[in-house]
């Protein structure tokens, strides 16, 4: 029997199914993410395995510990007021231009193009102050932190990461792992194809914010700062997507080193994701089409990392600061034109 013989039907099969979609999404971050919780247990073992030898190495190179300590908290400080005076305000000024992100290659009236049913939004995060207002009457889940909505849909969703890392960046003589922050935007859009049809599906993304990333490292630290930004496109069998998941990936930015000094000023950053088809096994299926991005800051000792994509200039009367998909499409090159005789 086929799959799409056995798929369940109606409002209560949709239903269902987004359930398994949503849980599998919040697993596939928490392993992303992994990573972090590990590095965190790490340091905490530096902090408290023996530390004679590291003490001789430093007394070998003629080194203080209390002495870094100082130069690291003084060199930050000098950053702090510096980034107040003169970074920051550059950061925040109202800036004005005639960007107009959206398009329609295809043209809207083309026969052959189609737009999936918005059907939820769902947001994670690895702190729950990440997650921005929530909705009054929508439930927080700390299993990671996020929630849902399945009856306020929005094109932009707004989140900002801002964090100053303090230190030299070791843990006795060794670097220390990095810190980090973390959140993920899905946009998740349900899709019926005709039966039997070749098809594929694309997606726009444009963002808009502000951008801070700095780490000046010195012989006796170790310093670290990154920010990236992710999106991703998947087409996901509504019942079979366990073997017949299709996903792509691009990098937005990706900002990071040990001596670096980024800052962007109201930024506008557009990513086109796909054409993206299905597994051929499945593509008369119904589909979840899931467009998604990723925002994460790293940091060791004394930094800054910032990715503001919620408040500060506004660089566009029309789109405020945000992440925005902006438009998402099905193709299928199989339906035909009509073409009227007159």
């Amino acid at each position: 029997m086929k799959a799409k013989d056995i798929r369940p039907l109606g409002a209560e099969g949709y239903a269902e199914s987004y359930i398994s979609l949503r849980n599998s999404l919040i697993v596939e971050a928490e392993k992303r993410h992994a990573a972090i919780q590990e590095s965190e247990q790490a340091n905490e073992w530096r902090k408290n395995c023996p530390s004679t030898g590291q003490e001789y190495l430093l007394r070998t190179l003629a080194l203080d510990r209390e002495q870094i300590d100082f130069w690291s908290k003084e060199k930050g400080e000098a950053y702090r007021k510096h980034y107040a005076e003169v970074v920051e305000p550059r950061l925040t000024e109202t800036q004005s231009h005639k960007h107009l992100p959206f398009r329609d290659d295809l043209g809207s009236s083309d026969p052959r193009i189609d737009h999936p049913i918005p059907y939820a939004m769902l947001f994670i995060a690895s702190d729950e102050t990440l997650l921005g207002e929530i909705p009054d009457g929508v439930e927080l889940h700390h299993s990671l932190f996020w929630y849902e909505l399945q009856n306020n849909w929005s094109q932009c969703k707004s989140f900002f990461i801002d964090h100053w890392g303090e230190g030299n960046g070791l843990v006795g003589f060794f670097p220390a792992y990095d810190n980090s922050d973390w959140v993920e935007v899905y946009w998740v859009f349900q899709y019926d194809p005709p039966s039997s049809s070749l098809w594929s599906c694309s997606s726009q993304m444009h963002f808009e914010g502000s951008i801070h990333c700095w780490a000046n490292d010195a012989w006796y630290e170790s310093l670290y700062a990154r920010i990236f930004l992710y999106s991703r496109l998947s087409v996901r069998p509504m019942f079979g997507w366990g073997v017949g998941y299709q996903e792509t990936e691009k990098t937005v930015f990706d900002y990071s080193g040990q001596n670096i000094d980024i800052a962007v000023a109201g930024g506008c950053w557009d990513n086109d994701l796909g054409p993206l088809s299905p597994n051929p096994n499945y593509v008369s299926q119904p589909h979840w089409v899931v467009v998604s991005v990723e925002g994460q800051a790293r940091w060791r000792g004394c930094s800054h990392v910032m990715l503001n994509f919620s408040k500060g200039c506004l660089i566009n009367p029309y789109m405020p600061f945000g992440a925005y998909c902006m438009s998402t499409t099905v193709f299928n090159p199989l339906v035909l034109k009509v073409v009227w005789p007159f």
